[in-house]
């Protein structure tokens, strides 16, 4: 059948608008489908996501409680070694320290008794010491003094010369003196006698042995001099215009021996001058 002109365009309108039709509902099913896939792949990674999550809470919950549960297992008795431990530690530091207390202490009383042993040792030296040296003391006065009586009559002898010829001797130049010349523990008699500075004269005595009698050793000349003793020597000084003149005496195998003028000072040399006595003063000799 032959379609009009009208007819024919009607018929291909309305296959075009068929197929417009069908072109449309084929796209919303593609856009729906994809939709639907996406929807259901971003439920299915939520869902992953979420049970990660919790299997993560669960493993974080097991991590931490197993550790307190080793420790709840494992500490107890742990706990109790150590404390035991620190008992028995503590009781042998106790008996250590008991033990060396005790030592020290003992120590300590040993050191004391020896100080105190070397100390009555050394107080016992120290007094034998002092009663030899007073021994020594007494036996050396003992021997000065018994040294000295026997210069007595001498001393009486020039006091009774002098009150007898009152007129020939000066008594400002008679005097004795009272010294050990070579310390050997005997006290020497210096006798000086003179009627002028002219014969001024000093006479060395000693006793002998036996302390019994007195020894004439040896004289000098004393003119215008100053006696005095300085480490075993006997110095005598004169005064000449001004200057001191020097010279010695020392006692060498019971003999005087006299260096006269060996030195001239402008200052005297003598710190420490003998004391003389007059012959009428026998405090020298007591």
């Amino acid at each position: 059948m032959l379609l009009s002109k009208n007819g024919l365009k009607n018929a291909v309108l309305s296959a075009m608008i068929c197929s417009a039709a069908i072109f449309a509902a084929s796209c919303t099913n593609f856009n729906t489908s994809e939709s639907t896939d996406a929807s259901s792949a971003s439920s299915d990674a939520a869902l992953s996501e979420s049970d990660s999550d919790s299997l993560d809470s669960e493993a974080g919950e097991n991590s931490s409680d197993e550790p307190a549960e080793n420790s709840q297992e494992s500490g107890s008795p742990d706990s109790s070694d150590d404390a035991d431990g620190d008992t028995e530690s503590s009781s042998v530091d106790s008996q250590e320290d008991s033990s060396s207390s005790e030592l020290d202490s003992s120590t300590q009383t040993e050191d004391e008794s020896e100080s105190d042993s070397e100390a009555d040792e050394q107080n016992d030296e120290e007094s034998s010491i002092s009663d030899s040296s007073t021994q020594f003391e007494s036996a050396e006065q003992k021997l000065q003094t018994e040294s000295r009586s026997v210069y007595l009559e001498i001393i009486k002898e020039r006091e009774q010369l002098i009150s007898e010829e009152e007129s020939a001797f000066d008594e400002e130049l008679c005097r004795y003196y009272i010294a050990d010349i070579n310390g050997d523990g005997i006290s020497e008699l210096l006798a000086e006698m003179g009627t002028c500075e002219a014969d001024r004269t000093v006479y060395v005595y000693t006793s002998n042995e036996q302390q019994s009698e007195a020894v004439e050793l040896g004289s000098f000349s004393s003119w215008r001099a100053t006696l005095g003793i300085e480490d075993e020597i006997l110095y005598i000084e004169s005064t000449v215009m001004g200057n001191y003149v020097l010279s010695t005496a020392t006692i060498e195998n019971k003999e005087l021996k006299v260096e006269r003028s060996i030195q001239t000072n402008t200052e005297s040399k003598i710190s420490s001058p003998l004391k003389g006595y007059s012959y009428s003063d026998q405090t020298g000799v007591e």
